[in-house]
């Protein structure tokens, strides 16, 4: 459970911004009053680009114009256990656990992050593609090797059109294709 979120410069929020959820159920405020970036802050822990999708660099606040600190922007978290911080410098997305770099490919081993936004009415009636990539995104949140297992298969599939297009030899598509059968059966098991 997370207990308190701090921001820096993030999205609409200033600098130095403590929020305390210790007990908290729900998340009430007008319109435009930042619930959904304080969603969003805490969607950026697990792998990818977080609850809107938003490339990293657009997160900072455009209303500070300069900040004593490295970062552009910066979210610290705590939970029970552990201090996380995170934070965006010139040199790309730094990760730290209790102030000792991390993964964020290991944060789903520490403690659970899923959403269901609106956007996502669409999944019972869109397309199986967009279905598999949720199911995908719940799958690597319990089960963080399934996110390599993921890479690896789309990968494979870049190799194979590659091959194809270049009309390779059958013996090295035969290669590739039998990788993606075994990582497209591995990516089947931990769905389920």
């Amino acid at each position: 459970m997370i207990n308190t979120l701090y921001l820096e410069n993030f999205r609409n929020f200033y600098q130095k911004e403590w929020y305390d959820f210790s007990g908290m159920t729900a998340i009430v405020g007008e319109n435009g009053s930042g619930k959904t970036t304080l969603l969003e802050a805490i969607s950026l822990f697990t792998p990818g680009r977080g609850l809107r999708h938003a490339l990293l660099k657009d997160l900072s606040n455009k209303h500070v114009e300069s900040s004593s600190s490295e970062f552009l922007w910066l979210i610290r978290l705590q939970e029970s256990q552990h201090h996380f911080g995170m934070g965006l410098t010139s040199q790309g997305r730094i990760i730290k656990k209790d102030k000792e770099n991390f993964s964020i490919e290991d944060v789903p081993s520490l403690f659970k992050i899923f959403w269901l936004t609106p956007e996502h009415d669409s999944l019972l009636n869109g397309e199986p593609a967009e279905r598999r990539k949720f199911l995908d995104r719940l799958t690597y949140g319990l089960y963080p090797p399934h996110l390599r297992a993921i890479i690896t298969y789309d990968r494979l599939r870049q190799e194979r059109l590659a091959l194809l297009k270049d009309q390779a030899t059958s013996f090295l598509l035969d290669q590739v294709e039998s990788q993606l059968a075994d990582i497209g059966a591995t990516i089947n098991k931990n769905r389920l």
